[in-house]
């Protein structure tokens, strides 16, 4: 059994390895995966179209298809970070298919010789734009818009961009 080290820890790993705020990728993994890197930000829709449905493509099949075309569009990617699962709480329907989706983005990194991912708790990514641990989704997109100066299309964006801001702190620290 390996031990769980901290996000804090494992990104002073990645920067005493030469990881940059410039070469992470921050994601919200979901239905609606929020990412963020230093110059862009936006959402990947995974949820099928029933084109898609009919086509035998799942929401899984999107997510792998669609970090891994971003990954070789964006080569200078050296390290994804996103949101733990299992600091969201919830049900375990919803649990269950994030960790589905985490198991993808892992074994898509792995693919791309990327070490492991970092997951960062919710509640870190919230306090640290809003510093409320539980603040709500329209707190933390009325947080990254004065932070940042950009509204967000959708709180998927904005915990991305929100995790992108404390790891691009960690990493510039």
């Amino acid at each position: 059994m390996t031990k769980q080290i901290s996000h804090r820890y494992a990104l002073s790993l990645a920067k005493d390895a030469g990881i940059t705020p410039d070469n992470t990728l921050c994601l919200d993994v979901a239905t609606k995966t929020g990412w963020a890197t230093s110059i862009d930000s936006g959402n990947w829709k995974l949820a099928p179209t029933k084109e898609e449905e009919r086509d035998g493509i799942t929401e899984h099949w999107k997510l792998m298809d669609i970090l891994s075309k971003f990954l070789d569009k964006h080569k200078n990617v050296k390290l994804v970070i996103m949101e733990d699962v299992l600091s969201t709480g919830g049900n375990a329907i919803p649990n269950k298919k994030l960790a589905e989706y985490h198991g993808i983005v892992k074994a898509v990194t792995t693919n791309y010789r990327l070490p492991s991912a970092i997951e960062v708790p919710y509640y870190s990514i919230k306090y640290h734009v809003t510093k409320n641990g539980n603040a709500t989704k329209q707190q933390v997109i009325d947080a990254v818009k004065r932070r940042t100066g950009y509204t967000p299309e959708t709180d998927d964006e904005a915990d991305a961009i929100a995790l992108y801001l404390l790891c691009a702190r960690e990493l510039s620290a």
